[in-house]
């Protein structure tokens, strides 16, 4: 393991920032110096990168989808690891094959809601402030680690029908799961929607499971992380 970690914060970010420091982290300005790639909150994803119409509720920038693909991709192709926090792990996602609900209720709350760590019994606590959710590439290699049952409701907008999903029930994986963190393994990916920058006692545990899931999927063998959990 390495002494000191150095990540590339797309856009920069303060908090995020800020984050990284306190964990012992370097910041640098050139992302063939990073250990990571992060990318950051904001602005929606342009649905026509997941082949949908907008939605009435959906501000993007193009410009900043434009210059974040560059960046997915020299990453990808320098094989430097990437993580999004919100907006940057559906934007991870979205670049991962996956899309996304354009429109979910109850997620745009500073506060924290249950999640549940995939094969833990009790949920955590985590922050969410968010109107979209994933939905994951499962054509791809990816691993589903953290849902929620939040949503009631869940639009999204084909190019050939505006969908809504009402969420009754909570069977595991099907449409009705709110998925809060993804892995896809082969772009080395991790995608988490909570906010583990914020402040707070209450975001002490979102931050600690941040960490903890960067360290077991991005710089931990993954081979040896599924051996041991086979």
């Amino acid at each position: 393991m390495l002494d000191v970690r150095n990540v590339f914060i797309v856009g920069g970010d303060y908090l995020i920032e800020q984050m990284f420091r306190n964990e012992g982290w370097g910041i640098v300005d050139q992302l063939e110096d990073a250990d990571l790639v992060q990318f950051t909150g904001g602005e929606d994803v342009n649905p026509a990168l997941y082949n949908q119409h907008v939605h009435h509720t959906v501000h993007f920038n193009r410009d900043r989808d434009e210059q974040e693909q560059e960046v997915y991709l020299t990453a990808l192709e320098q094989g430097i690891p990437m993580a999004g926090i919100c907006r940057g792990g559906q934007f991870l996602n979205v670049m991962n094959g996956g899309s996304l609900y354009q429109d979910v209720d109850n997620h745009a709350t500073r506060g924290t809601h249950k999640a549940w760590l995939i094969g833990a019994t009790l949920p955590i606590d985590v922050t969410s402030t968010h109107h979209q959710m994933m939905s994951p590439n499962t054509k791809a290699d990816y691993l589903l680690l953290m849902t929620a049952h939040q949503s009631k409701r869940k639009t999204s907008m084909s190019n050939v029908y505006y969908g809504v999903y009402e969420c009754l029930s909570y069977p595991p994986l099907d449409q009705a799961t709110d998925v809060e963190a993804l892995f896809y393994r082969d772009s080395r990916c991790l995608c988490f929607q909570p906010h583990p920058e914020y402040s707070g006692s209450h975001v002490v545990e979102t931050r600690e499971v941040y960490f903890t899931l960067l360290d077991r999927y991005l710089f931990d063998s993954i081979e040896e992380k599924l051996e041991d959990e086979a």
